[in-house]
């Protein structure tokens, strides 16, 4: 099944049974589509017959053909690809959590669909396809492309102004103002309010950014992404690389003395973990008195909440 929307938000039913996928955007992409518009607005009679005997497209329809003709009923994986599969999938994601069921069969369709337009170089058997380890190292490699928006269950093009936003904004955080300003200056054209507030909204309801109230002027919000957390002023130890903070290297289960709660977030996404520093499925955010936060994945979380336990009785927010 294909959906095509211009909407950025979806339900959360979407966004973890479907593939999202973005169209690129790149230079070089509408660049060539601009100087192939030239040649089919030109000469229409003369882009057809080109389009006609351009041997790679001779080649694709010829090869989407053999495939419909040769009746194929199923593609297998064999017993020592599947462990392959396994292993290498547990190994991406040391912490598994449901949406996980869903993204495993994604991974074995585009290995399969490898296999599948590599028809005429598979072991075949009758009308079976055996998938080989070629299918399943670029089937991973294909998924690794989109594994993190999706997982995040974000489109890619949002996920990607997401990453190419965040070292911009200051470690007390941006105005909607400055955001506009960053994404003019960045993608060099302009984002209209509705899809704005659209990326924010989704971003926020993904855990990647927070909205909290500008100390200065109560009137307007300051957004700050939650991909890190700062050493504290108060302790005097705030370093700075450029005009961005230098982030904590803590060891791992280390957590803030001055931590206050542990809030279990609302959809839990892969990522670095702010205090063991490991690249797992994030489930808390832990705050600290200074009003620092961070991501942290379960077990640190569970630490987190020992340390709070101990010193504050059996009291704290999940």
């Amino acid at each position: 099944m294909l959906f095509c929307t211009s909407k950025f938000s979806m339900e959360d039913q979407e966004r973890t049974r479907l593939l999202i996928l973005s169209p690129e955007a790149s230079q070089e992409k509408i660049k060539d589509a601009i100087l192939l518009k030239i040649e089919r607005e030109s000469n229409r009679e003369k882009f057809r017959n080109f389009m006609e005997s351009d041997p790679k497209r001779v080649w694709l329809r010829n090869l989407v053909s053999t495939i419909a003709s040769a009746g194929v009923q199923q593609i297998v994986i064999p017993e020592e690809l599947r462990d392959k599969i396994a292993e290498s999938f547990f190994e991406r994601h040391n912490n598994l959590i449901p949406r996980h069921q869903r993204d495993i069969s994604r991974l074995l369709a585009l290995i399969k669909a490898h296999a599948l337009l590599n028809l005429s170089h598979r072991e075949r058997i009758v009308k079976t396809v055996v998938v080989n380890d070629e299918d399943v190292q670029v089937g991973f490699s294909l998924y690794s492309e989109i594994s993190t928006a999706n997982e995040l269950g974000l489109p890619p093009e949002v996920y990607n102004i997401y990453v190419k936003l965040r070292d911009k904004i200051p470690q007390e955080g941006a105005t909607r103002k400055e955001l506009q300003t960053f994404y003019y200056e960045t993608f060099h054209r302009t984002i209209g309010k509705k899809r704005f507030d659209e990326t924010l909204s989704i971003l926020q309801s993904v855990g990647l950014i927070t909205e909290e109230p500008d100390p200065n002027d109560r009137r307007q919000k300051l957004y700050t992404p939650c991909h890190e957390v700062f050493i504290s002023k108060k302790e005097n130890q705030h370093k700075k690389i450029g005009n961005q903070p230098e982030r904590i290297n803590t060891p791992q289960h280390r957590v803030p003395t001055t931590l206050v709660s542990v809030i279990l977030l609302k959809e839990p996404y892969e990522g670095t973990c702010t205090q063991c520093g490991q690249r797992r499925v994030l489930y808390h955010q832990i705050k600290t008195a200074n009003v620092e936060w961070g991501h942290v994945c379960q077990d640190c979380g569970e630490a987190a909440k020992e340390k709070i336990r101990k010193s504050d009785g059996e009291r704290w927010p999940t």
